[in-house]
C-alpha cells in the first residue's frame, strides 16, 4: 500500500501547497517508504524542488519540525474543544 499513501501525500503537496503558495525552493520530508524513490521524487524533479533526507534516528535534525507539528497539533486540539467540531482537516490550512 505505499503507493496509496505515496500518491495521496504527493496530489496534496501538488494541489494544496504548490497551487496555493507556489513551489517551495526546498522540501524535508521524513523517512517513510512513501517518501523515497517514487513519485514525490519525481515532482522534485519536475519542478527544480532541492529534497533532502533526514538522518534516520538523529532526532536533531527534525527538532524544529517536531516542535512545529506539537504547536499545530495543540491548535488544532484547542480548536476543536472550543468549537466541538472534527473537521480539523478544513481549518489546518488557516494555522
Amino acid at each position: 500500500m505505499p503507493y496509496q499513501g505515496a500518491f495521496k501525500i504527493t496530489s496534496l503537496f501538488v494541489n494544496e501547497w504548490i497551487a496555493r503558495f507556489g513551489t517551495p525552493i526546498g522540501l524535508h520530508p521524513g523517512q517513510g517508504a512513501e517518501f523515497e524513490r517514487g513519485l514525490l521524487e519525481e515532482v522534485c524533479r519536475m519542478f527544480h524542488i532541492h529534497k533532502t533526507q533526514t538522518t534516520p534516528y538523529h532526532s536533531r535534525s527534525t527538532g524544529l519540525v517536531e516542535r512545529t507539528n506539537g504547536t499545530v497539533t495543540t491548535i488544532l486540539r484547542a480548536f476543536i474543544e472550543r468549537h466541538q467540531s472534527d473537521r480539523w482537516d478544513e481549518i489546518l490550512l488557516s494555522i
